[in-house]
């Protein structure tokens, strides 16, 4: 088992849900949390929940949806401590629920910008801290990605392309220690 004390993990959307979750025992287990939620503040609550549990927590502003932001998302991830050595990939969309031949196609790309694309632009941007790190990359992957839902083709799709993207990291990852897996 590997020690989290003292280890850096950025969590995706981190204000609800599984990233909530995630970032309140990373914390209890001694890791430096970096929440990235949509908008700043967006965290507060959870920070505090953390500080006051004797963990140690920072926000990042992180709309993944915008991908001109990420390399800044990216500097501001290694800048709240200076390294990184997880990262967890939660943020996602469930829009458009649609049927094909009714799929609105902006909703679409969006969609498949913050489900897919900007998971990839992100670990680009980290890519160089992972490797320094020997770090783990952690994608939040949905029973979607191999079974297929009436009206969830952008999500499905989005899901079974960030299964796929995990497999390319530990592909690629293994010449600089970089882990990956999607759970």
């Amino acid at each position: 088992m590997v020690s989290l004390k003292g280890k850096v993990v950025f969590i995706s959307g981190a204000g609800s849900g599984i990233g909530r979750a995630t970032a309140l025992l990373f914390a209890r287990c001694g890791a430096r949390v970096v929440l990235g939620c949509r908008k700043e503040g967006d965290c507060k609550e959870i920070i505090d929940s953390i500080i006051a549990t004797g963990g140690i927590a920072k926000e990042v502003d992180c709309d993944i949806s915008d991908l001109l932001r990420l390399p800044k998302l990216a500097a501001d991830i290694i800048g709240a401590w200076g390294q990184l050595d997880i990262i967890i990939n939660n943020a996602a969309t469930i829009s458009p629920m649609a049927g094909i031949p009714e799929i609105d196609l902006e909703e679409l790309d969006e969609s498949i910008r913050i489900n897919v694309t900007a998971q990839i632009a992100l670990i680009s941007k980290l890519w160089k801290e992972l490797s320094e790190k020997k770090g783990y990359v952690v994608n939040i992957l949905s029973g979607a990605a191999k079974n297929p839902r009436f009206g969830w083709t952008a999500y499905c799709a989005g899901k079974a392309a960030l299964h796929m993207f995990t497999k390319q990291i530990s592909l690629e990852g293994e010449r600089f220690g970089i882990k990956s897996f999607g759970f």
